[in-house]
């Protein structure tokens, strides 16, 4: 018994350290996509308030590909030190476990969720000439038309599964077109060479005849387009953010973060960067962050499984 106890005491106590001392060195955050994306636009923010609160530098590392999965990999082979950090989105943090067939890395195992920060929904647009006014009649029109063209910004992302459970939930038959991103698409519907889109926020969609956004409630930069549940779709759906590290980080890192995005979000550069992004604010605790990811791997794996989506 008393052997045990010495064992359990010399584990603890370079951890108890470790954390009493942290940060004494610069902090890298990963950031799963190239630079000059919304994570990207939500990233540098959090880590210049982060690195002005702990007196450390935490320096940007943009580690892009396999959507997401290669950083992902890479920051759950890191030492759960508080050293590495993750700025993760939907894909890498649940959904690529639904659509990749072998993943190096299980995000409900091998990461210590940390904080969340906020999600960007989905905004429906269609094209300028497309006699409609409101989703009821693009509806109406996919019914009597036999189909509808809709426009993502990528196979397997939050657009396009938001886009697959929209057509389940009003029973309309849909041709998906996959783009790369959602500047091209967003030309795409402006220029009529599809008919409708379901990009993620972004300043250029205020051009086009919005119908509809995926959020839970208006967003502040589109105060006249209704939500999918005003519309009479119950759908909320979009790509959120959140903070993880490796798995086994120390407890009170983890909490010395979390209080740290906390107060970021209530702050005024969050005020005021937020609306531009599309972005609403998601606050919780690391259990909550865990529990919100179970909920959404839950929520999504049936469209996924029946419509079969996939990536190599």
């Amino acid at each position: 018994m008393l052997s045990l106890l010495t064992t359990i005491v010399a584990i603890a106590l370079p951890s108890a350290a470790m954390s009493q001392s942290w940060p004494d060195r610069n902090i890298t955050l990963v950031i799963p996509f190239p630079a000059g994306g919304s994570t990207d636009g939500i990233g540098r923010p959090i880590a210049g308030m982060l690195s002005k609160q702990l007196g450390k530098q935490v320096v940007i590392e943009n580690r892009g590909g396999a959507a997401g999965n290669i950083a992902a990999a890479a920051v759950a082979r890191a030492a759960p030190d508080g050293y590495t950090l993750f700025l993760t989105s939907t894909g890498p943090a649940v959904t690529n476990k639904l659509l990749y067939k072998n993943l190096s890395f299980d995000p409900a195992v091998d990461f210590t969720p940390i904080a969340m920060i906020g999600i960007i929904p989905q905004v429906l647009i269609a094209t300028p000439n497309l006699p409609v006014s409101n989703i009821q009649q693009l509806v109406e029109l996919a019914k009597a038309k036999g189909s509808l063209n809709i426009g993502n910004s990528g196979n397997g992302t939050m657009a396009h599964i938001a886009a697959v459970s929209l057509a389940r939930a009003a029973n309309i038959q849909v041709t998906h077109v996959t783009y790369r991103g959602s500047a091209q698409l967003i030309t795409d519907v402006l220029g009529g060479q599809i008919e409708a889109g379901f990009p993620g926020f972004v300043p250029q969609v205020e051009q086009s005849k919005m119908l509809a956004v995926s959020s839970s409630e208006r967003l502040k930069t589109l105060p006249n387009v209704p939500t999918l549940k005003e519309s009479g779709y119950d759908l909320v759906a979009g790509t959120w953010f959140g903070i993880m590290g490796p798995a086994g980080m120390p407890a009170s890192i983890v909490e010395r973060i979390n209080t740290l995005v906390s107060e970021f979000l209530d702050s005024q550069e969050a005020q005021q960067l937020f609306p531009v992004l599309g972005m609403h604010a998601i606050r919780g605790t690391p259990q909550d962050m865990s529990r919100f990811m179970a909920a959404e791997l839950a929520r999504w794996e049936p469209v996924v499984r029946a419509e079969n989506i996939k990536l190599e």
